[in-house]
């Protein structure tokens, strides 16, 4: 008899988690996961595609805004009701109700909040430091999406190391499998990509700063900021305010899936130099389109990169000017990172989240 898993997709649609849950749902219902079944918590309106669809045996609507007050609160009767229904329920973020049911696992990406204090408000340090030490102790298992994230768990918040799996992310093949589409202010140009929010431990000044000296030799080059813009100006307009080199920077709010294509594709590496990762899904994305990284040495991005890029210290400008230089000049070097680029992609290429994920159900729930 088929077990019954209830999958958190309140935040799909969203960047970051929401590609994590399209991710998950896309090889549910492209493989045989022989001895479970799926139904998805979250807004009726995006999850109704997948309804009836191979593996899928229903959708619980869920409409509270997730990371509210009310998320919290009300969330604990819902999903306290929705536990008696269901094998186990699989939380796909730290957004979880107040008190979750005890036949639950729990995917954490990162612990941001708890490592860089300073850039986050305490109501957030404060909500989630809450809500993993009310429930930690009710979780069957933890899934961190790296061994760095892992290990953070288990310093910061005193999970057993036997109680966490390490189940690394896949790329989205709906991104791979796209049009790719290229704006037209960046044909024939030569650029560098960073894609994501622009939260603060991003450590887009730095980049910035980095890129503008790069221009003054290289002024015919470009860096593209691709990433959800939260607010009306933040520290990144700041920044880009005082360069030397306006022109060479352009942004994209919200691109489509296509456009993010067409920029993977045609950039010359990815940078990501974010003072924390618990993963850098944006290094495998580019990986997926062939393209080596330029990486901060912080958190899981060299344990992610390994060979297929640059690992600077983002606190020595020098050496991360050094990098790019090196990536945009030496073709010898470049074709070297992009071999390694195919052998660390066939990795994550081959690797299969869903198998891991299903070993982790049955040694939760056991056999029927």
């Amino acid at each position: 008899m088929k077990r019954t898993i209830a999958l958190d997709c309140r935040m799909i649609g969203r960047s970051g988690i929401g590609r994590y849950v399209e991710s998950i749902l896309d090889q549910i219902i492209s493989q045989d996961v022989e001895d479970f079944r799926f139904v998805l918590v979250g807004p009726y309106e995006r999850l109704n595609s997948y309804v009836n669809r191979k593996n899928i045996v229903g959708v619980e609507s869920y409409e509270i805004e997730p990371l509210s007050y009310r998320d919290t609160v009300e969330g604990a009767r819902f999903f306290t009701r929705l536990s008696r229904k269901v094998d186990l329920i699989h939380f796909t973020h730290f957004n979880l109700p107040l008190f979750t049911p005890r036949n639950s696992v729990v995917t954490i990406h990162d612990l941001t909040p708890l490592i860089l204090k300073d850039l986050f408000p305490v109501s957030k340090r404060f909500s989630l430091s809450l809500l993993m030490r009310l429930n930690k102790g009710r979780f069957k298992r933890f899934i961190a999406v790296s061994q760095s994230t892992k290990e953070d768990l288990v310093r910061l918040l005193g999970i057993p190391s036997e109680k966490i799996e390490v189940i690394y992310e896949r790329v989205s093949c709906r991104l791979v499998s796209s049009k790719r589409i290229l704006p037209e202010e960046l044909q024939g140009k030569e650029f560098f990509l960073y894609v994501g929010n622009r939260k603060r431990h991003k450590n887009l000044d730095t980049a910035i700063k980095a890129f503008d000296t790069f221009f003054d030799d290289h002024p015919g080059w470009m860096f593209v900021i691709a990433g959800r813009k939260n607010a009306p100006r933040d520290y990144v307009d700041e920044t880009l305010d005082a360069v030397r080199n306006r022109s060479c920077f352009i942004e994209y709010d919200g691109p489509s899936d296509e456009v993010l294509a067409g920029l993977y594709a045609n950039t010359k590496a990815v940078v990501l130099l974010s003072l924390y990762e618990g993963f850098g899904l944006p290094v495998i994305e580019g990986f997926a389109f062939g393209k080596p990284a330029i990486v901060s040495n912080r958190s899981s991005l060299p344990e992610i990169v390994g060979e297929a890029g640059c690992t600077v210290n983002t606190d020595d400008l020098q050496s991360l000017r050094r990098a790019l230089f090196r990536v945009a000049e030496e073709q010898i070097f470049y074709c070297g990172l992009c071999k390694a680029v195919q052998e660390r992609f066939s990795f994550f290429d081959t690797y299969s989240e869903i198998a891991r994920l299903k070993e982790l159900y049955q040694a939760v729930l056991g056999h029927p």
